[in-house]
Parts: structure tokens; sequence; C-alpha cells
């Protein structure tokens, strides 16, 4: 399949499409042995293209599923109680597929699912807002009192720590933890290529004294049958905790001129017009 050049790099992680233009004028991208120009396209399959003198290649395609939920059916990875997951649906997709947001065990309708997951798929409170978002910073919006660049396409990782005074066992907070993720999914982050989130969970409730010196100790455990509280409880911490460090965080410039924009002043330009 034949892509604009500055779509391929970007897809290939080089920088983003307003960025790559750029590179591609300063002559720093070259298709197969001759210095690209603006405006060229190539096929990922036959030409050789280099980014100041290194091979790019192409990511891990990007796949999006539109899938009809159906009732009985739970929006996770996997269930501990043995039911029918959305993923028994995309099975047989070679990539690992994570669904954005999810229906309820009694909901039916669309609920995608995809492999990647950029700006242009946060939501708010169930309103996507990351398409206009990132066309309102790609035509060149900064936030007042800036005159910096938009910034390229950056991939990192998230580590979440979440304290409760429920009793429970290691192995129920493990199980708790690993739900965490499930709060950023909400936000629209689909966990991409080259992240890798670690998520702790603790609990004050079983308190040990230094010096005790009994034989043995009495402990609570949260019954399992309650364990899908923790679990809810955990996915919504997380979603909160991210919007509120997003719109309360400052526009920020970082090492080369890599730019965060404020979420805050993004969402008051984006109602402005």
């Amino acid at each position: 399949m034949v892509l604009r050049l500055q779509k391929y790099l970007a897809e290939a992680g080089i920088a983003s499409r307003r960025a790559s233009e750029e590179l591609i004028t300063s002559g720093r991208v070259q298709v197969n042995g001759a210095i690209a120009t603006l405006g060229m396209s190539v096929d990922p399959e036959t030409d050789i293209v280099l980014f100041d003198g290194k091979p790019v290649k192409q990511e891990e395609e990007l796949i999006t599923v539109m899938l009809y939920k159906p009732k009985g059916v739970v929006s996770t990875s996997d269930d501990p109680q043995g039911r029918k997951t959305v993923q028994e649906y995309v099975k047989d997709i070679p990539v690992r597929l994570y669904n954005v947001g999810r229906l309820d065990i009694n909901s039916q309708g669309l609920l995608l699912m995809t492999n990647h997951g950029e700006l242009e798929n946060l939501c708010i409170a169930g309103r996507p807002v990351g398409q206009a978002a990132r066309a309102l910073i790609e035509s060149g919006w900064c936030s007042p009192a800036s005159s910096i660049q938009p910034p390229r396409e950056d991939k990192g990782s998230v580590i979440l720590i979440a304290a409760t005074d429920l009793p429970m066992s290691a192995a129920q907070l493990k199980r708790v933890a690993r739900r965490a993720v499930a709060g950023l999914s909400r936000t629209g982050n689909a966990i991409g290529h080259g992240s890798g989130e670690i998520a702790l969970c603790f609990s004050t409730a079983n308190r040990i004294r230094h010096f005790d010196k009994a034989d043995f100790r009495t402990v609570q455990e949260l019954n399992e049958r309650h364990i899908g509280l923790p679990f809810h409880a955990i996915a919504e911490a997380a979603e909160e905790a991210v919007l509120s460090s997003m719109f309360r965080a400052r526009a920020v410039e970082g090492r080369d001129g890599h730019r965060a924009e404020s979420l805050a002043e993004v969402w008051k330009a984006l109602g402005e017009r």
C-alpha cells in the first residue's frame, strides 16, 4: 500500500506528520538512496527509507475493530469467574487488541477494539475530544504566551500506586493492581507499543507491630464475593487521577524542544471554537 512519506514516518514513530514534513524538507530523509522531497509517496514493501542514514521500519499494523457486544459478555481481557469476554470474538486477529472504554455485562452495542492509542482517542466523561484536540494542536495552536512548536508524538509508561484500607491478601492486591489499566483505557489509552504500565497496590488494614513476639497472628481478608468492588474502585481512581493531573498540569517544555500542552488550555480553546 502506497503512503505519503510523512505519514509513513509518523506511523514508524519518527515524528508527527507535521514534524516529519520539516525533516523531509531539511534533507534528513532518503528514499532508495536519493534525498526525499515533500509530496513523495512510498511503498513500505519495496522502497527503502532512511532517516539520518538509518533504516526506517514501520511499526505494527494499526488495527481498529468495531465489535457489536452482545449481552452476557464482559468487556475485559480475562475474567476470573469464567464468563465470556470480548477477546473471544477477536481471537483470530494476530495482534492483541484492547477495548476503548467498556460496556457492562448486560449492555449490548458498539465497542471499539484497537492495538493503538494516541491523542485522537482521548475521552473525557465519555465525550470523544481527542480528534478535535489533535487537529487544534497540529493547526499550530499553542497555549497562551507560547511560541514553541507542537510536540512530536511520544511514547512512555505510566506508574500507578494505589493504597487501600480494605483487608486484602497479597494475591487479591495483585488482582486489583491489574485492573488499574482499565482506568487508563477509559481515557482513550490503549497501552501503545513501547509502553510498560506498572501498577502497585498495598493495604494498610492488617498492621503488624515491629516487635510483635506472638507465634501466630490473626488477619482479615476480603471475601472474594466482594472483590468486584475494589476492581471498579481502582479503575475509577486511575481514570480520575489521570484526568486530574492532565487538567492541572501547565504546558511544559522538555528536552530537545519537546512540548506538552496544557489539557486545560486545549479544553478551553475547543470550547471557544
